[in-house]
């Protein structure tokens, strides 16, 4: 039995009471509150002549179960009295989820990572349960490979990370569909050597497997032809080489190097130096007068540069310590290269 009481349609003063008891829920059977709600709704309190049946089942709240209402008096008021069915009623639905590789979902205090169907209990303010389908999908990183090289002392940026050495490494890009990319990066970074090894008048660059430019520094112009790794000098004077490889590339600093035994290309006795030993002053004059003296240079034989000193065609080595020197003398575009002893 789930109530007792009266049920008809009476006169206000001919109804005293009207007796309510509410059995014990079980499955499928409404559940009731003890507390009365009265007019919770809105719906007037009913008096008069002809009164409602009591008790009746109605939706009254619009919230798809049934609830209940009596009607409670006596021969001078009757009062119609709500009472909320709350008896849990299982709810079912579908959730469809896609995430990332990599990522978590979490719901109904549970971690999901990877793809599959799973049912999910959840439990709402009132204490009633939801039943969650859930439908996972996990989407892949998709991956990518990538070399890179640079010049040394230049940076490599990608995703947002920047990087110098070389090495392998990964990085994540976000993509339109919210999941990473996965980039596999190889990066190379290019030493180039810019030294120079020096053996009588053969210079050897120590870069191997580059392109080579060997340069005079005296003019600053190209060597023509001179694209091996090592260089022949011919012509006493300074010399460098641009090692290049990929959009790399790196200088040596000017070597000097000077022929014995031989005089430049261009000399043919313009200039004569004297004395040669000397103590101190040599001096630099013309074979016939006619020739233009510019600019004079003193050189150590490890290929410093001692004294620089222009028109005047005296020297003074009074200040250098015992030795040999070379003495470079410049006319025009023609040089003259000379070995004065400082006794």
């Amino acid at each position: 039995m789930d109530i007792i009481g009266a049920s008809t349609l009476v006169r206000a003063d001919s109804l005293y009471h009207i007796f309510v008891h509410l059995n014990n829920p079980s499955n499928g059977k409404p559940h009731f509150d003890e507390t009365p709600l009265a007019s919770p709704f809105g719906l007037p309190v009913t008096f008069g002549e002809l009164q409602l049946f009591s008790p009746d089942l109605v939706d009254i709240d619009n919230d798809g179960d049934l609830d209940m209402f009596v009607i409670v008096g006596d021969g001078q008021t009757v009062e119609v009295h709500y009472y909320e069915n709350e008896l849990c009623q299982p709810s079912n639905a579908s959730l469809n989820i896609s995430i990332c590789e990599g990522e978590v979902y979490e719901a109904g205090g549970m971690s999901f990572s990877e793809a599959g169907t799973y049912e999910i209990l959840l439990t709402n303010s009132v204490g009633c349960d939801s039943i969650i389908q859930l439908a996972l999908e996990v989407t892949p990183l998709p991956e990518r490979f990538m070399d890179a090289s640079i010049c040394a002392g230049e940076t490599f940026q990608i995703g947002g990370e920047t990087f110098s050495v070389s090495g392998n490494y990964s990085v994540y890009i976000a993509n339109n569909n919210g999941c990473d990319t996965l980039v596999m990066l190889n990066l190379v970074v290019i030493q180039l050597s810019n030294e120079i090894i020096v053996n009588d008048n053969i210079l050897t660059s120590t870069q191997a497997f580059a392109s080579y430019q060997w340069i005079n520094c005296d003019t600053g112009g190209d060597i023509p032809g001179a694209e091996n790794q090592f260089y022949e000098v011919t012509a006493t004077g300074n010399y460098a080489v641009v090692v290049s490889s990929g959009n790399c590339s790196a200088q040596s600093s000017c070597q000097f190097v000077m022929i014995t035994g031989i005089n430049d290309a261009d000399d043919d006795g313009k200039f004569v130096l004297y004395p040669n030993p000397t103590r101190d002053k040599v001096y630099i004059v013309s074979s016939d007068g006619s020739v233009r003296l510019d600019r004079v240079e003193v050189w150590s034989l490890d290929g410093k540069r001692m004294l620089m000193q222009t028109e005047e065609q005296v020297i003074d080595l009074g200040a250098y310590s015992q030795g040999v020197y070379v003495v470079r003398v410049f006319s025009g575009e023609d040089v003259v290269t000379r070995k004065v002893v400082r006794e």
